[in-house]
């Protein structure tokens, strides 16, 4: 019985072996360079509101930096996109309600990892002077001539949400884009 085993494996290796090819085959490869796509900058916005017109004057929302006139700069990471019909506080209040927002709206919430706010900008900060600014809200909505971009800053260690405190809302602004 061993050696009909034996006999069989080895039949079936050697006909494995013959169905496989002896050598391996190579595959034309071409080699398509790759054009460095540079990120586009983001687009610079005039303040609308009057509360935006005050404390930061213009608006820059980059990728990795939100940049205002008065020269304050919030380096943000983690996004994370919110509707707007969902809560931005404990007290249930809407991300619509707060920054005048259609209920099918996209918010984006990021957190904020390092404020730099120069000596003399008005408000010391999104948050004041007295506090840091730990998150920032951005939602752009409308086209044209209706298109705006409005944000609400945060401050405390909960991110908004239904959990986060309402008393953590420092403000909210509103810009429009700038006439070239």
């Amino acid at each position: 019985m061993r050696t009909w085993m034996l006999a069989a494996l080895t039949a079936l290796a050697t006909a494995a072996a013959a169905c496989s090819p002896s050598t391996p085959t190579e595959v034309e490869t071409t080699e398509v360079p790759l054009e460095a796509a540079e990120p586009q900058p983001a687009p610079e916005l005039a303040p609308m509101s009057s509360t935006a017109e005050s404390i930061t004057g213009p608006a820059t929302f980059g990728q990795s930096a939100y940049t205002f006139g008065f020269g304050q700069r919030y380096a943000v990471a983690e996004p994370r996109t919110a509707g707007a019909g969902e809560p931005y506080g404990a007290g249930g209040d809407t991300w619509a309600a707060l920054l005048q927002l259609p209920e099918d709206a996209e918010v984006t919430v990021v957190r904020v990892v390092d404020e730099q706010v120069p000596r003399g900008a008005p408000n010391g900060g999104l948050c004041g002077k007295d506090a840091r600014t730990a998150w920032i809200a951005v939602a752009a909505v409308g086209e044209g001539p209706e298109a705006r971009t409005a944000m609400a800053a945060f401050q405390g260690a909960i991110a908004p949400g239904s959990s986060m405190l309402d008393a953590s809302l420092c403000g909210t602004f509103n810009y429009i884009p700038k006439e070239e």
